[in-house]
């Protein structure tokens, strides 16, 4: 702690010395950037901060000479942060990106539309899948609606996506189901609101006055969202953003095979675990639930991502998963 607060004082000491230049963004990091005290990586005493795919940093002209290594200023509502940061992970910018903020409790993603967030990228699984040919979910009738979730499926192809693909200590079931979802015109939070974000959009609904405008911002104002989240999410905030709790897995079922987006689930009871998030698919002439000779459902048509990704399964092994003994709660939801 010692060292921190007076590798503080140094850089904002010297900082005012010097005249800012170019900006530049934050891309292209798994997880987060860290900000050094010093242009070295070699030891981990010298972090000062982190930085999040999408933040914006100024550079000092004077110290981005190196290939390297570039000494940068990054504004936060907490306060200022100058350090060095991998340039390897900085896209210079011609212009700033444009300020997007909400004065309702609405929809949220990060930065839309950027044609790099694709299958093929294991990086920026927070952002949206951006790749221009990407299908959407077409609502002219329920056959189309039909034809195109399963397009949605084939196209994003979980079993040899590289944005998909299980690591040593991680799965991605939650950017699965959200890229699913966003794709079918749905909203399933990949990031969400902080609590004290939320507090200020619903000022309306607390004081009778007019809503306070929150900007986005990761880390800031929003947040990442685990399989674990997004189950408390339904609960707490579905049916705001058309979402119905079914309970009945027949019903569900049935009420996905006419075009429907369907999504199950489940949270861990172990809170230090996420929990699992998984898309149900309309049947089709090639692909089926399991029904008794009544027409029962007994495993529902998934698709999913995981430790094992499947594009669709129904095999008793894994299909009725979120009765498992480790899941404390879980839903169907279902949104037209």
């Amino acid at each position: 702690m010692i060292l921190y607060i007076l590798a503080l004082n140094h850089i904002f000491t010297i900082k005012t010395k010097m005249k800012m230049s170019d900006k530049f963004e934050v891309i292209n990091i798994p997880d987060y950037l860290n900000v050094r005290e010093t242009p070295t990586s070699s030891t981990n005493l010298n972090i000062i901060g982190r930085l999040n795919n999408g933040d914006i940093v100024e550079g000092f002209p004077s110290d981005i000479d190196s290939d390297k290594w570039g000494r940068f200023k990054r504004e936060t509502d907490g306060g200022t942060m100058v350090g060095y940061i991998a340039k390897r992970f900085l896209k210079k910018l011609t212009s700033l990106p444009k300020k997007r903020s909400s004065d309702t409790l609405s929809e949220v993603h990060m930065t839309e539309n950027l044609s790099h967030i694709d299958r093929d990228n294991k990086l920026g699984r927070a952002f949206p899948i951006g790749e221009k040919d990407r299908p959407k979910r077409k609502k002219t009738s329920n056959a189309t609606k039909i034809e195109s979730l399963h397009k949605i499926v084939d196209w994003l192809d979980v079993e040899k996506s590289a944005r998909y693909g299980p690591e040593s200590t991680k799965t991605f079931c939650n950017i699965y189901a959200y890229d699913y979802a966003y794709l079918a015109g749905v909203f399933v939070p990949r990031v969400w609101w902080m609590s004290t974000s939320i507090s200020k959009l619903m000022q309306s609904k607390i004081r009778g006055g007019k809503n306070e405008s929150v900007d986005i911002s990761y880390g800031q104002t929003i947040f990442e969202m685990n399989a674990n989240n997004i189950h408390i999410w339904f609960e707490e905030f579905g049916d705001l953003f058309g979402w119905t709790r079914y309970f009945d897995v027949t019903e569900f079922q049935n009420e996905v095979n006419k075009g429907k987006v369907g999504i199950i689930t489940a949270r861990q009871m172990d809170v230090n675990r996420s929990g699992h998030i998984v898309p149900v698919v309309p049947e089709n002439d090639t692909h089926k639930a399991q029904r008794d000779p009544n027409g029962k459902v007994l495993f529902p048509l998934q698709s999913q991502a995981g430790r094992t990704n499947r594009k669709y399964f129904t095999d008793v092994n894994h299909a009725k998963w979120w009765t498992m003994k480790n899941y404390i709660d879980f839903g169907f939801w279902l949104h037209d």
